[in-house]
Formats: structure tokens, sequence, C-alpha cells
């Protein structure tokens, strides 16, 4: 039995096709493709046949039963252990299934693997690119997918691997109507209680052209106006999952608004005002709701409540898995800064000047989206201080801001990847990091600098 079975529901795109097709058969994972054809007439059958490798499996409808109903019998029709939706106009890049059946393989816990993606045209020239709110940093797991699913589609499903003993217990696509965006709602769905990982590195290219589902639902009839509101209606007034959100996310979500309206009918249309009240009359219909279903009970459930997950074990602990992050230093320095506050200025200034010339060590700052504090102010805050504290930067130690929204799971997997927590005076930070890291600095001292220096065998 195959490990991996790739999924490609296809009409009429015989030429992308055949690329798509090429790219998959790439791969050295166990695996089966399964190519969808909705009754096309032009020349995709000859090309199947062309094809002999023991991996194809070829179906081809009597009708075209539209992109969902070759999806659900594509997904019907598959055997292997893990599952990857994929696009017909669409590139596997190399090492595209390897790392995320690796990881599925070695973690049961996680559900769904993703990555980054490439843009390519109708012509195939590729060019960086990356769907709106994806991570910054890879991950194994500690991210609240769900909470960032609802907000904006932050990911490719072309991109996604994930077990089919999942989609079987979830089920198959059911057109709704009014609603086109079932591939967002299928990707909340899977997300919904589960654990997702992130490779952050393009392993698919995602192809634009005129012709592209994706490129003309974003940008014509402002259907991703109406999906959006949709989405943001079924989940947050009719879900039975009750989803906890802030004035943060609200926020986020008026952001994400205002770009789907903008791409459908122009910065500043004088549409804009009918969906921001319809946008304010649903957030007032969801405090009602969850002032009746929670009460006093909310608060408790925001992320401001109890450091304890649903089963009342600590978050913060020994032995949590690390947030997987790429090109770091040998020895990482944390501290959560408080925008409000100088003490990050002065973990800044006092790190700078005792590890001047060292090229191994760095700090790593956290911008978190719940103090309000914009990115870019932060981060032009973050450079001033650094410039402050140095009279020559490139012998500067290295020091970087993460942006990545996380969850209090994220937060603690983040302290877990850390060599020291530099809590600097801060209880918050000094309670979290002696939970779950062997090295907390509770001073910045330069004594203490060199101390923590001489421990991790600086010289």
């Amino acid at each position: 039995m195959p490990k991996l079975s790739i999924l490609v529901p296809t009409y009429n795109r015989c030429d992308y096709l055949r690329i798509c097709l090429d790219s998959l058969l790439t791969t050295t994972v166990s695996c089966e493709i399964l190519v969808g054809d909705n009754a096309s007439s032009d020349g995709t059958a000859d090309l199947m046949a062309g094809y002999d490798d023991p991996r194809f499996r070829y179906i081809r409808h009597a009708t075209n039963t539209g992109p969902w109903g070759n999806y659900n019998a594509l997904l019907a029709a598959a055997t292997g252990d893990y599952v990857c939706l994929f696009g017909d106009d669409d590139m596997a890049l190399p090492g595209c299934f390897e790392p995320k059946v690796a990881i599925l393989e070695a973690e049961a816990d996680v559900t769904a693997v993703f990555s980054n993606l490439s843009v390519m045209d109708d012509v195939g020239t590729l060019r960086s690119g990356s769907v709106h709110g994806a991570p910054e940093v890879s991950y194994l797991r500690g991210r609240d997918d769900f909470a960032h699913l609802l907000i904006n589609c932050c990911l490719s499903w072309q991109s996604l691997v994930f077990r089919r003993s999942v989609s079987q217990q979830i089920g198959p696509f059911v057109e709704t109507s009014g609603l086109f965006a079932l591939d967002w709602d299928f990707l909340i769905t899977l997300s919904a209680g589960r654990t997702f990982a992130y490779i952050n590195e393009p392993l698919v290219a995602v192809r634009m052209h005129h012709d592209s589902i994706s490129n003309g639902y974003t940008w014509g009839n402002g259907l991703l106006v109406t999906d959006t509101l949709a989405i943001w209606h079924k989940w947050l007034l009719e879900s039975d999952l009750y989803p906890v959100i802030g004035e943060t996310t609200w926020a986020q979500m008026r952001k994400v608004l205002n770009g789907a309206v903008a791409n459908a009918f122009g910065a500043n249309s004088p549409i804009l005002p009918q969906y921001v009240e319809m946008f304010h009359a649903m957030k007032a219909a969801y405090k009602q709701r969850m002032e009746r279903r929670f009460g006093l009970e909310r608060r408790r459930l925001c992320p401001d409540g109890p450091e304890l997950d649903a089963h009342g074990v600590p978050i913060f602990r020994q032995g949590l898995p690390p947030l997987l992050m790429s090109d770091h230093k040998p020895i990482l320095f944390f501290h959560h800064p408080d925008w409000r506050e100088n003490r990050w200025r002065d973990v800044v200034r006092s790190f700078v000047q005792a590890y001047q010339g060292q090229a191994s060590v760095e700090l790593l700052l956290w911008h978190d989206p719940a103090q309000g504090v914009p990115f870019e102010a932060a981060i032009r805050d973050l450079q001033t201080a650094f410039l402050s504290a140095t009279s020559d930067p490139a012998q500067a130690p290295d020091v970087t801001l993460l942006p990545d929204p996380l969850d209090l799971p994220g937060l603690a997997s983040l302290y877990a990847a850390a060599h020291v927590i530099v809590a600097a005076g801060d209880p918050v930070m000094l309670s979290r990091g002696s939970r779950c890291s062997p090295t907390v600095m509770a001073q910045i001292t330069p004594e203490a600098w060199r101390r923590v220096g001489n421990q991790l065998g600086l010289s």
C-alpha cells in the first residue's frame, strides 16, 4: 500500500497537466498519483495513455462532475496513509513530499504538514511568493492554525499533506449555496482541534494565469468578499466550537476584509461601508452569542487566562518540543519584550555590548501582536536601540525580531527553542523560563553576560 496518495483533478488542461505529472514523478516517496479527468476533450486521455508508470491511476468521469465532485471521487479512491490535493496546473519542486511525510511518520499527533511556495506564471517562470498570513518560521507544533485559518486562508492546499484517516472523519465536500471557497472551509475543519507543522521552504510552485480558478476568484466578481463573510459567519455564529477571539483578531479580520474589497472593487471603493456594516453586525452578534454561552467563563478561555492546557497541565514545562527555527546561530538568547517599557532596550544594549565580535550568538525577540504595537514600529525602535549600542554594527552580534503570531503553547515552544531565557527582572518571563529552560538570566549586568557566556563555552 502506498504511503501517499497525490490527487490531481483535471479538466481540459492537457499541456499544464503534463508538466504537473512529470514533476510529481520525481518524488522518492512511496505513492500513488490519481488523476481524475472531468470528461476532458483536449487530449488528456491520450496524454495519460502515454504514461506507463505504475504509480498512476487514471479515472475518467463520463460527465463533468465539477471540481468538488472530482475531489470527492479521488478521495474515495485513495488508498495511501496520507493525502495531497494537487492542482493540475501546479508543479512539485524538489523535496516537495519527502520532509512532510517524514514528519507525519515520526509525529503521531501531527495531522498535517504544509510548506511555503513559489509562484509561477503561465509560461512557467518562477518567482518567490507566499500566501498572505503564512508563517515566518518552520514549526513542528505550537501555532494555533485553526485561529489563523479562521482569519484568512493562509496556506495553499497544494503544499499540504494530511492524514487520510482525518479526511475520512470529516467526510466529502458538500457544495453549499453561495459558498465558493470550499477549500478554505475544508482547511478550517481539518485544523480544528488538530496540530499542523510547517516547513518554511518553497516546495511547490503554484501557477497564476488568466485561466486559474484562484486568480479569477481573488480578483473577480467579489466572490472573495462574500465568501470571507460567509465563512466567518459559519464558524463564529453557527459552529459548536465557539472559537474565542479578541480585539486584536477582529482588527486583523477587518484588514483582511478591506483587502478583499480592494482586490474585487478597487481601493477606496464606495461599496466598502456596506461590507463594514455587515462586519460590525457580525461582531456584535458574536459577542452576544459568547456571552450567552459562556458568560464570565469566556474570560477564562481568553489568552490571558491561566497557563494550563485543556487537561490542566502547565503549558510552560520541561520537555516541550521547540519551534523548528532554521538559520539561527548556535547559541540563541530569547527575550519577550514589553514594548511599552524600556526593559527590552536595556536587554538589547547590554547584549550587543557584551558579545561584540561574537559570531555564534543571537538575541531573538518576539513581536507580540496582542500588545497592539505595529510590527513596523517595533522593528524601527529595535533598529534604533541596536545602532545606539554599537559603534561597529558589522561586528555586533545578531539581534532578530520574530513577527510570527503564536498562541500560548506556541510561545512555550519558542521558550523551549532558546538556550537562554533573558528575563531581565520580568517576573512572568522568570516564572515561565524557570519551568522550561535550563538557563534563565534574571539580571543583565556585564558580569551576568560573562558568566552565562562562560557556561556556554564562549571565550
